[in-house]
């Protein structure tokens, strides 16, 4: 009798993710109408959730038609809407997310280059912390609803050691180290920060806090010293931030909606937008430029989901990737895009040697994110060339 409900749970378990799940999915896929873009068009572009530079074919979110945000679709949507007559406004809605200073430092430029266009640019946010909240200064407006609150932090950084704990438990950390440096198994192997760690994130933590302070006085109008003093008291509601212009209204997004409404504009989803401008704008023209992912923790085989670090960025994955590129006759260059704090040594010496091999054939250009760091160097240095973004974390 167990084993025949065991069996029955099975079928059921199997039949909701194989035929419902799916189901479900194509319903949503086909049974929504597109939006037409005749006429003026607000763009609306969501910063939220893990916020990855791609979305990769094997994240949940993809089962159900519509991918979770990440910054390669940012990106091209902002360039076509830079290009496209229809789109007047586009609109930024910023809520908690996993981008960290270098993505939000990206985002800002992409949209001080919309402002100089010609393009309206709005910032909304329920929350603004941080880099968040530089991104949204790259608006003309920023908004926030009655309940939301902003936070402008200094800059900190935070370490946990549980070298004591293994003292007591009796276990001896055996760990070869390279370099003063080379602080990530200080975790293990020391009680606090390494005088050479201290030192070195005290350098992160300045040219972070420095380009922040200046980034926002520049794009709200103000001192640096005043920016500073909203740092002093880091935490604001609305109200307080309107009155000491941080923010420029607060409203709720139908008010936001209504107001680009009656300014003859149609609001479009940003995933909208890209469905039906693909293949508009230089899409199918030759010669193109491939650009190739190495995006979380590297390791040996296929890339995949890994429940300790999310996605992962697996050597033969990549390697074929590469090859692809290299072997193709319309890709004229390849862009290595790197977000990984490193992993596998092994997995990272197979992928350096397939850029370099691919680098002999035709230029390849490594372009860092929010951290291109250990292994995630390892796979960059024989490139043609690397470019970091200014609050890219790399070595």
């Amino acid at each position: 009798m167990k084993r025949s409900s065991a069996r029955l749970l099975l079928i059921l378990f199997l039949l909701f993710f194989l035929v419902v799940v799916p189901l479900f999915a194509l319903v949503g896929l086909f049974s929504t109408r597109m939006p037409s873009l005749e006429g003026s068009v607000a763009l609306v572009a969501d910063v939220r959730g893990e916020f990855p530079d791609y979305t990769p074919y094997f994240a949940p979110s993809s089962f159900f038609g519509r991918r979770e945000p990440n910054m390669a679709d940012l990106l091209d949507c902002l360039r076509k809407a830079g290009q496209d007559g229809r789109v007047e406004a586009v609109v930024l809605r910023i809520y908690p997310s996993g981008a960290g200073v270098a993505k939000c430092e990206e985002i800002s430029e992409a949209l001080l280059g919309l402002r100089e266009a010609g393009k309206r640019i709005i910032a909304y946010s329920p929350v603004l912390v941080g880099h968040h909240y530089l991104m949204a200064c790259a608006a003309d407006s920023i908004f926030m609803p009655p309940s939301g609150y902003l936070v402008v932090p200094g800059a900190a950084s935070s370490a946990v050691f549980i070298r004591g704990a293994l003292d007591k438990l009796g276990i001896r950390p055996n760990i070869h180290r390279i370099g003063e440096y080379k602080s990530y198994a200080e975790a293990l192997t020391e009680r606090e920060r390494s005088p050479e760690s201290r030192e070195m994130a005290q350098w992160i933590l300045q040219d972070i806090y420095g380009r922040f302070v200046f980034g926002v006085a520049d794009r709200r109008g103000v001192e640096p010293g005043t920016v500073e003093g909203w740092i002093e008291r880091g935490l604001y509601n609305p109200e307080r931030a309107l009155d000491e212009r941080l923010i420029d209204d607060v409203r709720y997004w139908d008010g936001v909606e209504a107001s680009l409404e009656e300014a003859g504009m149609r609001v479009v989803e940003m995933d909208d937008y890209l469905d039906q401008s693909a293949g508009i704008y230089s899409g199918a023209l030759e010669p193109k430029i491939a650009v190739v992912h190495v995006q979380g923790e590297i390791v040996m085989g296929d890339s995949g989901f890994d429940m300790s670090s999310g996605g992962t960025a697996g050597s033969e994955t990549v390697i074929r990737a590469l090859r692809r590129a290299r072997g193709n006759a319309g890709v004229k260059a390849v862009v290595l895009r790197i977000d990984s704090p490193g992993g596998d040594a092994f997995a990272g010496d197979m992928i350096s040697r397939e850029v370099e091999l691919t680098a002999a054939v035709k230029p390849v250009v490594v372009s860092m994110s929010d951290v291109a760091a250990s292994g995630g160097y390892e796979v960059a240095y024989r490139a043609d060339r690397i470019v970091a973004l200014p609050g890219s974390i790399t070595g």
